[in-house]
């Protein structure tokens, strides 16, 4: 069974959580980008970071207390999904372009 950085376990269709020490929310809180906004609540990483010793007690007391309570709290169930685009691939780019330059000599033929 292998195990996320997020505290859970794959096993087969079945995923299991574990309980978080104050260390790993600490760590999470460290890797927040300072100038990202959760778009939930609108605290900025900046603000986490400013106590992180406290945040990350109270996230794993609040994470921890879910899955004791096996709960979910509703304001987490909301998610912000965003797409991100690819940079465009140079060989894909390459077949494009010959695929679009075969095309114009094509047409150029039948005229």
């Amino acid at each position: 069974m292998e195990e996320s950085e997020l505290g859970f376990h794959f096993a087969s269709t079945m995923v299991t959580f574990r309980n978080i020490t104050t260390l790993e929310a600490l760590q999470r809180i460290e890797k927040l980008k300072n100038r990202k906004v959760s778009p939930i609540d609108s605290i900025p990483a900046r603000a986490l970071k400013e106590c992180p010793l406290i945040i990350a007690d109270l996230l794993k007391k609040c994470f921890n207390n879910s899955l004791d309570e096996s709960t979910f709290p509703t304001n987490l169930k909301a998610g912000d999904v965003s797409i991100i685009h690819k940079k465009e691939d140079d060989n894909r780019k390459r077949i494009t372009d010959q695929s679009q330059s075969y095309h114009k000599s094509q047409k150029s033929t039948k005229d």
